[in-house]
């Protein structure tokens, strides 16, 4: 950083990079952890299910049926959650661009940047609530899975 506070064409550059290596690192983070639960949860409820209608217990299984709602809504926000991470990392990255053209002294459309300025940060807020919905929908699922294992089966 140069003196004043000002960024310098080096960092803008590193961070247009990093905003786009961010892209798809966003893919591969926690929301793998998510989906493999997400899936393997499914997949308990769906055996369970299958035994107990070929067994035909005299089980009430309405709570199992909803841990499977609760993982495939993790499964579904989830995947919305990708989509909000990767728009906000392209906007961040034009972002950068913007900012490496106002430190070259190249013309640029301010108006264009402060455009990608309120994609990022509303991309942003929504991979924060769908992230953190498909956290809850998760363990929702993992809670009720249990409830039901320890209880009702």
């Amino acid at each position: 950083m140069s003196e004043g506070g000002n960024y310098d064409l080096d960092f803008w550059t590193k961070h247009r990079e990093s905003s786009i290596k961010n892209k798809w690192y966003g893919i591969e983070r926690i929301d793998l952890l998510i989906v493999s639960i997400c899936s393997g949860g499914l997949y308990v409820c769906f055996e369970i299910i299958k035994f107990l209608i070929e067994k035909k217990p005299l089980i009430e299984y309405d709570l199992l049926k909803w841990s499977s709602v609760f993982f495939a809504l993790g499964i579904i926000i989830n995947l919305l959650s990708q989509y909000y991470g990767s728009a906000a990392n392209k906007f961040e990255a034009k972002y950068a661009g913007c900012m490496i053209k106002q430190v070259r002294n190249v013309s640029y459309n301010q108006f264009d940047m402060k455009f990608f300025d309120k994609k990022v940060k509303f991309y942003n807020k929504a991979v924060f609530f769908t992230n953190a919905v498909s956290i809850a929908a998760m363990a929702l699922g993992i809670m009720s899975l249990c409830v039901f294992c320890f209880f009702k089966f």
